[in-house]
């Protein structure tokens, strides 16, 4: 938790990741992942508020996306980054689609059909965050399959 919050400080990582939150897979999230159109219309709205002024991202970050302290109390209170840690770490969630896969022109994709980060030389993502949707079952066995094409592309350009 301490080397990744560290990751963020840097001025680099903070050009593109504007406000980085501790999160965690809760029954709340779980409720929320259901397919649905009430989901589908709470989710579409969540999403373009977060899009809007900082102000409104980080009220929004703080009070309806997590559920708790902010990076930095955490970080600052070892007490309650145990608390976190003990109470929040799972291994039962396959966050997927948080670097999407896309043409350079599309805002919302961060990578090419190769893996490759629009405009950062010779960084690639290769792993289920570059789906652009979510698959409904495992993912698993797209990941292999994501990981298979990729790494061919580049062993062909090496």
């Amino acid at each position: 938790m301490r080397f990744v919050a560290d990751l963020y400080r840097h001025p680099a990582m903070r050009e593109v990741a504007l406000d980085p939150f501790p999160s965690s897979y809760s029954e709340r999230i779980r409720d929320l992942g259901r397919v649905c159109l009430k989901n589908q219309v709470m989710t579409s709205i969540l999403a373009a508020l977060l899009d809007g002024p900082a102000a409104l991202r980080r009220l929004l970050i703080r009070n309806v996306v997590t559920e708790g302290a902010a990076v930095d109390d955490l970080m600052a209170d070892d007490e309650l980054l145990d608390g976190f840690v003990r109470e929040k770490v799972h291994g039962l969630w396959h966050a997927s689609g948080s670097c999407r896969m896309g043409a350079a022109e599309d805002p919302a994709a961060v990578v090419d059909a190769e893996g490759r980060v629009h405009g950062v030389a010779g960084l690639r993502v290769v792993d289920a965050s570059v789906m652009p949707r979510i698959t409904r079952a495992n993912t698993n066995i797209p990941t292999i399959m994501i990981a298979e094409k990729i790494s061919d592309a580049m062993l062909a350009s090496a």
